[in-house]
């Protein structure tokens, strides 16, 4: 019986061990979102002596600009998905003595590359228009911190987000827009 519980406890041991390299890992904090597409600036902290990744997923809605044959450029009608992700490689030479390293990702949505959709999606009045993205209001983002080697996400914050943007005094440009994330988990 004692045999037994000792092989139990030793089992248990070295799986903690082998357990512990990957839940140690870092952590991640946010200073704050941009626009540019969807850029996350912050600083992972607690890495060990190894590269590691920050990925940032951001989903959202297009504004769309229809444009018709005489190329006179009016909004469309509606507001398609549109999802984005981003990656930013932090190598171990980039960390700082205490394993801390600064970041900015950014995501790279479909829009942007390829922007333009069909006149279906854009909402335009019939096929001789043409739909161009022009905007994302992102709603949502995803921040993780990766280990490459095992590809284990070992911290992640999520965050719902409003995108803002202000029609200008001739009611067709707007100003550059801005976004606000609050954190959900």
């Amino acid at each position: 019986m004692k045999k037994n519980i000792f092989s139990l406890l030793s089992v248990l041991l070295v799986v903690t061990l082998l357990a512990t390299p990957a839940s140690a890992g870092g952590n991640i904090k946010l200073s704050g979102f941009r626009l540019g597409s969807l850029i996350a600036d912050g600083s992972a902290f607690g890495l060990g002596n190894t590269d590691w990744l920050i990925s940032l997923e951001a989903s959202g809605h297009a504004s769309v600009i229809c444009t018709n044959p005489g190329r006179n450029p009016v909004p469309g009608q509606s507001s398609p998905h549109v999802d984005g992700t981003g990656v930013q490689e932090i190598p171990k030479e980039s960390l700082t003595k205490n394993g801390k390293a600064l970041f900015s990702v950014r995501t790279t949505p479909e829009e942007e590359l390829n922007p333009f959709i069909t006149w279906e999606e854009g909402g335009c009045p019939n096929s001789k228009w043409t739909a161009k993205t022009d905007f994302v209001y992102w709603d949502h983002a995803l921040v993780s911190l990766i280990d490459p080697a095992t590809e284990v996400v070992v911290a992640k914050l999520e965050f719902n987000c409003v995108t803002t943007r202000i029609p200008q005094n001739d009611g067709y440009t707007f100003d550059d827009g801005t976004v606000s994330c609050t954190r959900v988990n």
